[in-house]
């Protein structure tokens, strides 16, 4: 899929075809969309033989300490790990379950209108719960997705360069 994205992208940018900006930032930059493209449904995903889940428990016991010492709760890590093992647990979503793969590009913006990359992965997740909760599609959930981080960086800090629901075109939402 990433193979054929950058197809895409590299021909449509060869054709000079240019759609119009899906928004516009404060500071006036205008903001292109992003390209997803989508496996078929019903992919059989599963883990390369080289994954390691004895180091992926391992890694999830250390990042429950972690978090245990960070809620000044040191001697309640067990608390915070997941109550099957791993591997357990990727076997059995990755076996009961088909899936579609999506993948998209980032949302295009003239690369000297980049400010702050402050919080865009931030505003990228808060579009995916935007979208999740307002029942809109994959694709289009990565699209907005796209949009509102790359918008967000065209102003200094997490917050200033959020685009406000006017500057989003309504294709977005």
């Amino acid at each position: 899929l990433s193979d054929q994205l950058q197809q895409s992208a590299s021909s449509s940018s060869n054709n000079g075809s240019s759609s119009s900006p899906v928004c516009i930032s404060s500071n006036g930059t205008h903001i292109q969309p992003a390209r997803v493209l989508s496996s078929q449904p019903g992919l059989k995903l599963s883990f390369s033989h080289a994954r390691d889940s004895q180091a992926a428990a391992a890694a999830a016991t250390e990042a429950a300490a972690r978090a245990a010492a960070a809620n000044a709760d040191p001697h309640r890590a067990t608390a915070y790990t997941m109550t099957q093992p791993v591997a357990a647990a990727e076997s059995a979503v990755l076996e009961s379950s088909r899936w579609q793969v999506y993948v998209a590009t980032s949302a295009q913006l003239p690369p000297e209108a980049v400010v702050d990359t402050t919080g865009a992965g931030d505003s990228f997740i808060g579009s995916v719960m935007y979208g999740i909760i307002t029942g809109m599609t994959p694709d289009r959930i990565m699209g907005l997705g796209a949009v509102v981080a790359a918008c967000k960086c065209t102003a200094l800090g997490a917050r200033p360069g959020l685009p406000r629901r006017e500057q989003l075109s309504a294709s977005l939402l």
